[in-house]
C-alpha cells in the first residue's frame, strides 16, 4: 500500500485515538503506561550491528552455542509478544530501534527508520521468505505497512533456504514516514515461507512521534 493511502487510513482512525490508547488495557502498576497492555517481558534498546561480511555477517549480541542455537540465557525485558508461527523464538532477544524499558511503548520517529533484529529457529526449512507487516489501529483494525524489502531473502541477514534447527538473524527497517499522524498503534510482523506459511509472527505497541 502507497504511503498516501496508509496516510488517509492513519487519518481517518486518528478520532479514535482514546479507544486505540486502550486497545492494549490498564496496567495500574506502571504510573507511565496510561492505557497499555501489560505485555509481559520488554525489549531492551540495544541493538546488533552489521559487519563488513555484508548478507547474514550479523553479530548478535547474545550467546550463541556452536551448534547455531541460542545459550539459556536469563530473559530480560521486552515489549514484544507472539501471536503464532512455528518458529521458536526468544522474544526476549528481539531487538528493535525505539523500544527501552522505561517506557510502555516502542516509540517510532517519524521521518526516520525504525530498525529491527529478530533472530529465530525455524522448525522446518523454508526456500524463501517473505515479510508482511501491518498496522492494527484499535488493535483490530490492520493497515498493510510497505517496507523497502519484500523479499526476506535479500538485504536482511538471512540466507536462503533456511536451514531447521539453526538460529537464523532476520534484520529489516520499516520506514515511518514525516506525514504520518502521530498516532498509537500496534504493529504485526509476520514472516512467511513458499507455502504461505506463517514461519513468524510478532506484535509490539508503538507510538509514531517526532521525539
Amino acid at each position: 500500500m502507497k504511503p498516501q493511502f496508509i496516510l488517509i487510513a492513519l487519518v481517518l482512525a486518528a478520532s479514535t485515538t482514546a479507544d486505540q490508547q486502550r486497545s492494549f488495557g490498564n496496567n495500574p502498576q506502571n504510573p507511565n503506561a496510561g492505557n497499555v497492555p501489560p505485555l509481559r517481558n520488554r525489549v531492551q534498546p540495544q541493538l546488533p550491528t552489521l559487519n563488513n561480511e555484508g548478507q547474514g555477517g550479523i553479530q548478535p549480541q547474545f550467546p550463541i552455542s556452536t551448534n547455531g542455537r541460542p545459550e539459556e540465557i536469563e530473559p530480560q525485558p521486552t515489549l514484544v509478544e507472539s501471536c503464532g508461527g512455528s518458529a521458536d523464538i526468544d522474544l526476549s532477544q528481539i531487538r528493535i530501534s525505539g523500544c527501552d524499558p522505561s517506557y510502555p511503548r516502542c516509540r517510532l520517529i517519524r521521518g526516520q527508520n525504525a530498525r529491527m533484529v529478530l533472530p529465530f529457529i525455524p522448525a522446518r526449512s523454508a526456500k524463501t521468505i517473505q515479510p508482511v507487516v501491518h498496522g492494527l489501529l484499535a488493535n483490530i483494525i490492520p493497515i498493510p505497512f510497505q517496507i523497502p524489502e519484500d523479499n526476506g531473502c535479500i538485504n536482511s541477514g538471512l540466507q536462503c533456504p533456511l536451514q531447521s534447527g539453526r538460529i537464523h538473524n532476520y534484520v529489516a527497517e520499516l520506514p515511518v514516514h514525516q506525514d504520518y499522524p502521530r498516532i498509537r498503534i500496534g504493529v504485526k510482523w509476520q514472516l512467511m515461507d513458499e507455502l504461505n506459511n506463517e514461519v513468524v509472527c510478532i506484535i509490539f505497541p508503538a507510538e509514531l512521534t517526532d521525539d
